[in-house]
């Protein structure tokens, strides 16, 4: 499996690492890192091997969301009115919930900003470490979204 930019999946013994590594973005999601993450989680739930995950970052900051910024500063066409919210159920929704149902323990691992999604990865883990700089925030919760 190619893996996007950004992104660094490894094998360290029983342990699958995930590590965010976009600390120019502020550790920002893109849409491939979300389907990248959701394949090797997906994969790692049949692998005998694992018998945990590690979820962490590169950088300053663990995870400032989701980058919806690259949606509009690509070459494709633009997307269409609702596309976002269409999206993120298949998304970033379903990034969660493997997060959530995966039958290996997930440790995440946060230090400063786990803002929108980063902070939902952060509380979809079973154990998260979170350094003394570290700053949870919901920026949807004033806007009358739902969280992932």
């Amino acid at each position: 499996m190619t893996l996007p930019d950004g992104l660094q999946i490894s094998h360290d013994g029983a342990v699958l690492r995930l590590c965010i590594d976009r600390p120019d973005h502020r550790n920002a999601l893109n849409r491939e890192m979300v389907h990248a993450l959701i394949d090797a989680l997906e994969n790692a739930a049949i692998d005998d091997a694992l018998r945990a995950v590690l979820l962490t970052s590169t950088g300053e900051h663990f995870c400032s969301g989701a980058d919806w910024v690259a949606t509009n500063t690509s070459d494709a066409p633009k997307p269409r009115v609702g596309h976002l919210h269409r999206r993120t159920a298949f998304e970033a929704h379903r990034l969660i919930e493997i997060l959530r149902t995966i039958e290996l323990p997930v440790v995440c691992a946060v230090r400063g900003w786990a803002a929108g999604l980063g902070c939902h990865l952060a509380l979809a883990a079973d154990f998260t470490v979170a350094a003394r700089t570290a700053k949870f925030w919901e920026p949807f919760g004033r806007r009358g979204f739902t969280p992932d």
